[in-house]
């Protein structure tokens, strides 16, 4: 990751290994050389309402986080309990795919009993994450799972309240702590309701974690500038950090004369 200024936000393609691939930072694993892959289906899941079988749910989940299609990632909702860590992990996929646009499907493969292998592959490199254990509520839809062994409960959430200042409404739309570098990817999104163009300086945002921690944003993906009546959605990147704490994001007038500050809960709505 690098630090970026508001001319110069990070490529999409860079931050692709790290906030997409089963939502991980840092390295991977590559399947063992006596694995057999098997290339993912890009058939979007039926939307029927019958609940999947054990297996088949977290299939489900893992084959529509390969394909990076957020028509997959949406019908797949219909195997999670809404408002459950598994339904808040497909929002926070596409909500990235919302800000980094297009990816090149990876590809699913069994990794064991009731457990699938995500992997990523670019040029000579494949980075895999395997996704494990299943939970399910009492009406058997996918509640909880597993990302090398590491649970996803308490490490996502999604639809934050929306807040405003200055005539600048933002939200969290979706939040994770990654796996396993813990690093946090919150996606923003940002609504102008001024009569004048704004630049949103996501660069220079602080977060306030829920221990009292100072972390500033290591890089940013996404528009900085927002015309009049507009919205756009950024992407930020908090070295090693839980949600739950404040996103504060700087701003201005495009004419540098109104600065503004919103503090954005990383945090579900109550």
């Amino acid at each position: 990751m690098v630090n970026v200024s508001p001319s110069a936000l990070v490529a999409a393609p860079v931050l692709t290994a790290a906030v997409l691939l089963a939502a991980c930072t840092g390295g991977g694993s590559s399947p063992p050389s006596s694995s057999t892959p098997t290339s993912v289906t890009t058939t979007v899941p039926s939307t029927t309402t019958t609940v999947a079988p054990v297996t088949d749910a977290l299939r489900t989940l893992s084959t529509a986080v390969a394909t990076r299609d957020v028509e997959a990632l949406a019908s797949a909702e219909t195997v999670t309990r809404p408002g459950s860590p598994a339904s808040d992990y497909l929002k926070y996929q596409s909500a990235v795919l919302s800000v980094i646009g297009d990816q090149p499907s990876g590809r699913v493969e069994p990794a064991g009993p009731g457990s699938f292998r995500v992997c990523d592959v670019s040029g000579s490199t494949t980075t895999c994450r395997v996704l494990s254990d299943p939970g399910f509520g009492p009406d058997g839809l996918l509640e909880d799972f597993a990302i090398d062994g590491i649970s996803v409960d308490g490490r996502v959430t999604s639809d934050g309240p929306e807040v405003a200042t200055s005539d600048v409404r933002m939200q969290a739309v979706a939040a994770l702590q990654t796996v396993p570098a813990g690093d946090l990817v919150v996606v923003v999104a940002v609504r102008n309701l001024r009569g004048t163009a704004i630049l949103v300086n996501a660069f220079a945002a602080v977060y306030r974690s829920p221990t009292g921690d100072r972390v500033e944003v290591r890089s940013t993906a996404g528009d900085d500038r927002v015309d009049p009546g507009g919205e756009t959605r950024m992407l930020v990147v908090v070295p090693n950090s839980p949600v739950g704490g404040i996103l504060e994001v700087p701003g201005t007038s495009a004419e540098f004369d109104e600065p503004f500050l919103v503090r954005v809960p990383v945090a579900p709505s109550p």
